[in-house]
């Protein structure tokens, strides 16, 4: 028996299933069936019954309104993506596209004057709207020799620039000259070495310039003009065909690129100053520590010395010091190692392990030493006759230091040093090489260093050691200028044949002869 509730339920959903599906298509499944039985779609779909695909809008290029296709396509409903007009492209056909890709020999790039606007940027060597035409050699006029015609009086002449390279102090290290040529292309030397000296290495830069690749350069003069500790310059004339009349001006590098991976790889200008150690056993000398290192001083009598033993300091009576004494416990010592006090030749654990903050010079009448304390802390004069050291330095430590007969203090070692400079040993048994700063002593006595690993050494008998310290220059310059303009023409073939844009070659004339027919034949 069928109830009149169950006969109002069964025509509600009649009647709902009958209001949905008078939307067109069930609106395709791309959207909501509304009022009045029309399809409200989905973002991106459209029609009456939601079945095609909306495209990407863009700025209209004949409205300026926004529009499919930025009226510059068609749209396929079925993917919604646009099908752009020939000369445009991009989702929206918003942007122009370079002609034929640039044909391989170029770059699509965005206009700086309008983003839209696409142009091809091509290649050395290649030329056109689509980059499809090469570029062939170009030189002097064999058939002209004054500067224009009529003028006589001035007859043509070689491009000659200048390079200066400058420091505030002893320079060293290396820069780069990069040398745009006529085609496009840019090429850089291999880095050219700085000097302090007067000598002249003009043929080391000739040979650099000489040596790019593919003979974009084939012959230049290279002439010194200032050769000193601060200024290193040259002349550089350029006397071939190929790089005939006024030249872009040559570029120079001196940041240096030091890194792996950098092409290339050079230190860029640095200030170089050195310190020349000679060994002594009664000043310092230098001393070159690998791994941590534990070092037992000579001894001293404390008793004699009025050596004096707080909880933060040592200290050395004034007037009770006998000569050398000091510098027998105090000679390798540095801030930053640590310490402890033997007498007799045993450890005093009494005092614990001290690290050095703080020293006075070596050599001063009442020397002392500052520490922070592990243990210990005794505060007493020390009166032991044998009372000596036990000193830890840490690893890769480049120090000066004194030995068992010490008496007096030399110069510092690491004034001029920051973190990550670079310094240089030479005379020394095995550490000539170059080391990277790690850190600085605040004592400038010692640092520690980074990257090739120190050898054990104590500085010979006889032997002198040179550290030169090199750090980056500030008030350093390059500067490029032109000394006398090139004159002579810089035509494609010379202006004595026709380029061939397919193969990039000149036809050259009848009578002359050469890659740019810059050369004429013998005359019959």
């Amino acid at each position: 028996m069928v109830t009149s509730s169950k006969l109002l339920g069964l025509c509600l959903m009649l009647g709902a299933a009958y209001v949905y599906a008078d939307c067109p298509n069930s609106c395709s499944g791309h959207g909501s069936c509304g009022d009045n039985n029309r399809c409200l779609c989905y973002a991106n779909w459209q029609n009456a019954d939601c079945s095609e695909r909306t495209c990407p809008y863009g700025t209209s290029w004949s409205s300026g309104a926004y529009a499919e296709c930025s009226d510059k396509g068609s749209c396929d409903r079925k993917n919604g993506q646009c099908k752009c007009d020939d000369g445009y492209g991009g989702q929206d056909c918003s942007r122009t596209v370079c002609k034929n890709g640039c044909s391989g020999h170029g770059s699509c790039l965005p206009s700086s004057a309008n983003s839209a606007m696409y142009y091809c940027s091509c290649d050395g060597g290649f030329s056109g709207t689509d980059c499809s035409s090469r570029l062939c050699p170009v030189g002097d006029d064999p058939m002209t020799k004054e500067t224009y015609v009529g003028n006589s009086g001035q007859l043509q002449g070689d491009e000659t620039q200048r390079v200066v390279v400058t420091g505030s102090a002893s320079i060293a290290g290396s820069f780069t000259l990069t040398y745009t040529d006529k085609y496009g292309g840019s090429w850089t030397t291999r880095p050219m070495n700085l000097y302090s000296d007067t000598n002249d290495h003009s043929q080391e830069l000739e040979d650099l310039i000489e040596k790019l690749p593919n003979q974009v350069i084939p012959d230049v003069t290279v002439t010194k003009v200032t050769s000193s500790t601060t200024v290193n310059s040259y002349d550089i004339a350029f006397l071939h065909s190929a790089n005939s009349g006024d030249q872009n001006l040559l570029t120079c590098d001196i940041s240096g690129c030091d890194l792996d991976g950098c092409q290339p790889r050079f230190t860029g200008i640095k200030k170089a100053t050195s310190l020349s150690v000679a060994h002594s056993t009664t000043a310092e000398s230098f001393r070159f520590i690998n791994s941590q290192v534990v070092i037992d001083t000579a001894t001293a009598a404390a008793n004699t010395n009025g050596i004096t033993m707080l909880a933060t300091s040592l200290t050395f009576a004034s007037g009770g010091v006998t000569a050398g004494d000091h510098g027998k416990l105090l000679g390798v010592l540095d801030i930053g190692d640590s310490f402890q006090i033997v007498e007799g030749g045993t450890v005093n654990a009494n005092y614990g392990v001290m690290t050095v903050t703080g020293m006075s010079a070596k050599d001063h009448a009442t020397p002392s030493v500052t520490f922070t304390h592990v243990g210990g802390g005794s505060t007493t004069d020390l009166a032991n006759a044998a009372t000596g050291l036990r000193i830890t330095k840490k690893s890769n430590t480049i120090m000066l230091a004194g030995l068992s007969s010490f008496t007096t203090a030399s110069s510092t070692f690491a004034t001029a040093l920051s973190v990550g400079d670079k310094i240089a040993f030479s005379g020394t048994n095995h550490n000539d090489k170059t080391f990277t700063v790690a850190s600085v002593s605040s004592s400038k006595l010692s640092i520690r260093v980074s990257g090739e690993a120190v050898v054990d050494e104590t500085q010979a008998t006889g032997s002198t050691i040179v550290a030169s310290q090199i750090t980056a220059q500030s008030g350093h310059s390059c500067v490029v200028s032109e000394q006398v303009k090139g004159t002579k023409e810089s035509e494609v073939c010379s202006s004595r044949g026709v380029c061939d844009g397919d193969t990039g070659l000149c036809t050259c004339f009848s009578g002359y002869t050469g890659e740019n027919c810059d050369s004429q034949n013998a005359q019959i």
